[in-house]
């Protein structure tokens, strides 16, 4: 319920503060299963967070993709009431649409002025290259200095050359990354 979703990241929100934190983005899923419950709750909770003095920022998380004409409405419905912060991106979710995955997120970045955290080569072999695509896609849509690559492990798993080449894609792009 949006009750439970409340509670769980309102407790998140307390152990943050605990540990001294001041600023958060968690990425609360939109999609045909859950709905807009989560992202109910988390609307509530930034509010609560702020109270607590944490800047409380909420990413969107596309578990179901953003191909599916479903996913699609509930998420420009979503951007169109200003609900996310952050445009969250899994293009392995429209497995076989990866590229066309990240051109929809990218074009809602634009054209919501939002920036876009795309989770990329998270399985941690060399089959991956998401995140080259993602800085060659981001220089396509002139949203330099406007996207977060989050994981990006694959690349550790590529011969150094690539990975070179893949660092200087990234940083002509303006790319920045979170790694766990």
């Amino acid at each position: 319920t949006e009750e439970d979703y409340y509670k769980n990241i309102r407790n998140a929100l307390i152990q943050q503060k605990a540990l001294l934190t001041t600023h958060c983005l968690s990425f609360i899923d939109i999609d045909p299963v859950v709905g807009y419950r989560a992202l109910g709750a988390a609307l509530r909770a930034k509010q609560f967070a702020a109270q607590i003095g944490i800047s409380f920022n909420i990413a969107c998380q596309t578990l179901k993709g953003v191909m599916p004409h479903e996913c699609q409405i509930m998420l420009a419905d979503s951007l169109e009431q200003d609900l996310f912060d952050v445009i969250g991106s899994l293009p392995g979710a429209d497995k076989g649409n990866e590229e066309k995955h990240i051109e929809y997120v990218l074009l809602l970045g634009s054209a919501y002025n939002k920036r876009v955290h795309v989770h990329v080569d998270q399985l941690n072999t060399g089959i991956e290259k998401e995140t080259e695509l993602l800085a060659k896609k981001t220089m396509e849509a002139g949203m330099e200095g406007k996207v977060t690559a989050v994981h990006s492990i694959s690349l550790a798993c590529h011969p150094k050359w690539y990975r070179k080449e893949v660092y200087k894609m990234s940083q002509d792009a303006g790319l920045s990354f979170i790694a766990c």
